[in-house]
């Protein structure tokens, strides 16, 4: 067959309907990116959307860890994922804290654990293809959504004891005792000290300034040292001029030095940043940031009080107190989670009372008291507060602080008392807590015995010196717990009392009874002693016990009755008072 080369020529250099197939052919590539940008897209889609759901199951779990599988349910279900997978829901503590690498701020914990601050969450749900499974044999594809939300929550509270409150006068001694002061602060000074309150974020920026600190964690400020003068200058710095004055009476010697934290304490440095906004929140009275200081650079020496005891048989009475015992584990004001545990504050009184020596009248016939004398040292223990779980829930009924209380232990031999009483010999401790084995006995009455001798003059003898010993323990309670409602704290229900009152008589009669005092003859005297004296001074030992308790409880009841009056105290109870709660919102983080 032969072929026109003329239409060969002609058929190849023809391009009529090539637009066409080349359009054919690109169409149905279109058409596969179409489908594919539009399931990438709806992916993208369900991937923010699954990511928006985990935030809020974060957000929604962490203002209650214990509850955090149900309100990550209950998040999923009212946003329409009831089916997608939780793959981890995780607690742990998370540090806001500049000085720390981002990576390292968040700690799993176990449920239960305390510290929690922060929740992760991770959710995985199945995301439908469309027009994509024509490039794949799947229908759907996996999306992980991944949030980590934290929320820490902390109370500021302040422990009172009426065992550890004096009245102006006591109180402005103890003061000028601890700064090394002779100004008289009168009653008028000490309420404009403790009506007057500062901000404690202003504090220790003051504070900062005046040390020059500058941490990469701002939080560690607490931690970092101060002397007595340092505080004392920044508080006049932020005073009212009325306060100003005030403080202006007081001047600060010494080196001592202590950490910020025991002005407020309690809260971990390490939540860095958190620490700071709570430090902002809070207010404390001037009269807690002089006490702290007082109690922080005391050296634990007695301070001599002049009082008046008007007391029948009472002749005459010197007082020494120490006060305020260093807090535990926290500051004067204590801000912090569950585990914080805030003392205040015991008080060591020592009297010495000469008494009139009719009082055991009649002894036995021809044995004459000459002299009467009562060596008291009374161990008042103080308050103990443990914050033992809080809570940042909304709802009004919720419990949103919860403490443990209990009176404090004096030393492991007394067992936890309110108060011990010792009469005796005690060494001198320089204020420290006195160990009861160390008790020995001291001289506390002297006789002179007259025994009628036929024809010739009566036989005198003395002075005798008698000695003795005694230790009552006062005000052995259960522990109990004080909880806070929110709907308390935020209608002013926030002050709770606790612990035992009215002891004192019981302890006084416990310290005289036969049962725990001990009578001796001094040592050294047995030459003054012959056949006819040691019969008589017999018959005053067996019989002088009973009368001790029976002649001596009253005076002395009212004697320390009459002393704690002067000072304001009053025995076994404690006044915690919940000053704010402090909830961070609820924030991601990273």
């Amino acid at each position: 067959m032969r072929i026109d080369r003329t239409f060969l020529a002609r058929f190849r250099s023809d391009t009529d309907g090539a637009v066409a197939v080349i359009v054919a052919l690109t169409f149905v590539m279109l058409m596969g990116f179409l489908a594919l940008g539009v399931d990438v897209a709806s992916l993208y889609r369900e991937q923010h959307k699954l990511q928006s759901i985990t935030d809020l199951a974060a957000l929604s779990a962490v203002p209650e860890p214990a509850a955090a599988d149900s309100r990550v349910s209950a998040a999923k279900a009212e946003n329409g994922v009831a089916n997608a997978v939780t793959d981890r829901l995780t607690k742990g503590r998370y540090l806001r804290n500049p000085a720390i690498p981002p990576e390292a701020r968040f700690s799993p914990l176990p449920d239960g654990a305390t510290g929690i601050n922060a929740v992760q969450v991770q959710l995985r749900d199945d995301a439908p293809l469309s027009f994509a499974q024509i490039f794949t044999e799947d229908d759907h594809v996996t999306v992980n959504g991944r949030s980590l939300a934290a929320r820490t929550g902390a109370v500021r509270f302040s422990l009172n004891s009426a065992i550890a409150q004096l009245d102006g006068a006591a109180l402005a001694k103890v003061l000028n005792s601890a700064f090394s002061t002779s100004v008289s602060l009168d009653a008028n000074d000490v309420h404009v000290l403790a009506e007057a309150s500062v901000s404690a974020g202003d504090l220790v920026r003051a504070l900062a300034s005046r040390i020059g600190f500058d941490g990469a964690n701002p939080a560690d400020i607490l931690n970092e040292r101060v002397t007595p003068e340092q505080v004392l200058a920044a508080l006049q710095s932020l005073s009212s001029p009325n306060m100003a004055n005030v403080v202006s009476l007081l001047s600060a010697t010494g080196n001592a030095s202590f950490p910020i934290s025991r002005i407020v304490g309690g809260i971990d440095t390490d939540l860095g940043l958190t620490v700071i906004d709570f430090l902002d929140e809070a207010q404390i009275s001037a009269m807690d940031v002089l006490m702290s200081v007082a109690t922080s650079t005391a050296s634990d020496q007695p301070v001599a009080l002049a009082l008046a005891a008007q007391v029948p048989g009472v002749l005459a009475q010197t007082v020494s107190l120490v006060q305020g015992e260093r807090p535990a584990q926290s500051g004067w004001v204590a801000m912090g989670e569950a585990g914080v545990t805030l003392h205040r504050a015991a008080i060591r009184l020592d009297l010495d009372t000469e008494l009139s020596p009719t009082l055991l009248d009649p002894l036995v016939s021809g044995v004459a008291a000459t002299r009467l004398h009562l060596p008291l040292y009374l161990e008042l223990a103080g308050a103990t507060a443990t914050l033992d779980q809080m809570s940042c829930s909304e709802d009004p009924n919720a419990i949103a602080a919860d403490f443990i209380t209990s009176p404090s232990p004096l030393h492991p031999a007394n067992g936890t008392s309110v108060a011990a009483i010792y009469l005796g010999e005690l060494p001198n401790s320089g204020g420290a807590a006195v160990n009861p084995s160390d008790l020995g006995f001291a001289d506390f009455l002297s006789l002179q015995i007259t025994v009628p001798v036929p024809l010739l003059p009566d036989l005198t003898v003395g002075p005798i010196k008698l000695q003795v010993r005694s230790l009552a323990t006062i005000g052995r309670s259960n522990t109990e717990r004080l909880r806070f409602t929110r709907r308390d704290i935020n209608e002013g229900r926030n002050t709770q009392s606790f612990g035992s009152e009215n002891l004192l008589t019981s302890g006084v009669s416990n310290l005289l009874s036969s049962d725990t005092t001990e009578i001796r003859i001094k040592p050294g005297q047995t030459d003054l002693l012959s056949g006819l004296t040691s019969g008589v001074l017999n018959t005053v030992l067996n019989n002088l016990p009973v009368q001790l308790a029976q002649s001596l409880s009253g005076p002395v009841d009212a004697l320390l009755d009459s002393t704690f009056a002067s000072l304001g105290i009053e025995l076994g109870t404690g006044e915690l008072t919940v000053n704010a709660l402090h909830c961070e919102r609820a924030r991601l983080v990273q």
